[in-house]
């Protein structure tokens, strides 16, 4: 049996980062599943001066969140796959780039909840586990595995933006777990085969 699956993921930054869209193909029989679409929702980078820096004030923060949230009006509501590690905040509070990161994820989750949408978190440890890596395996790797489970021959040119890639393998390891998941299970909640909050 194919269904198919539409996956947001955000991949988070001060100066760059990226937020898609991603429909896949899942094949229940084989239990893969293929990139069919990929739609680039909102891309900031340096080059275009878009983004914020991390000692920026707070309300600043959440302005350019704002920016984001707005950029999904006439999406149909979804899971949103957060590349985030929740508990980063607590292990490095001193550190002021964890602590704006977490303000900055907080503010665009609960933003997402009054649109509709639901939050499901991977941390880097966990895509990397799910690829059958080490914890601290580069992530030029994983773009490399990606590529060797994804044909992505048709949307090379909008991944040549390296945090679309990141975005893509969120969205990959999330409905993955779905197709991979018992049928009952995944039904009901396809969220709670990964991470979720």
């Amino acid at each position: 049996m194919i269904t198919s699956l539409t996956v947001y993921s955000f991949d988070p930054g001060f100066r760059h980062g990226a937020l898609i869209c991603s429909e896949f193909l899942q094949d229940h029989t084989k239990k893969e599943v293929y990139l069919a679409q990929l739609t680039p929702i909102f891309i900031w980078s340096q080059k275009t001066s878009d983004g914020i820096r991390a000692d920026s004030p707070a309300l600043e923060v959440f302005g350019f969140m704002e920016k984001i949230l707005q950029q999904l009006s006439g999406f149909p509501p979804g899971s949103i796959i957060i590349d985030f590690d929740p508990k980063s905040v607590y292990w490095r509070p001193l550190k002021l780039q964890s602590v704006q990161l977490g303000i900055m994820v907080g503010y665009f989750s609960h933003g997402l909840l009054g649109k509709g949408f639901s939050t499901v978190f991977l941390t880097p440890r966990e895509i990397r586990l799910f690829a059958g890596m080490k914890q601290n395996t580069k992530k030029e790797e994983l773009h490399t595995w990606i590529r060797s489970q994804l044909d992505l021959s048709d949307f090379e040119g909008m991944l040549k933006n390296a945090d679309v890639l990141d975005a893509v393998i969120l969205s990959y390891v999330f409905a993955s777990a779905i197709v991979r998941a018992p049928h009952e299970r995944t039904s009901k909640h396809p969220e709670d085969s990964v991470s979720s909050s």
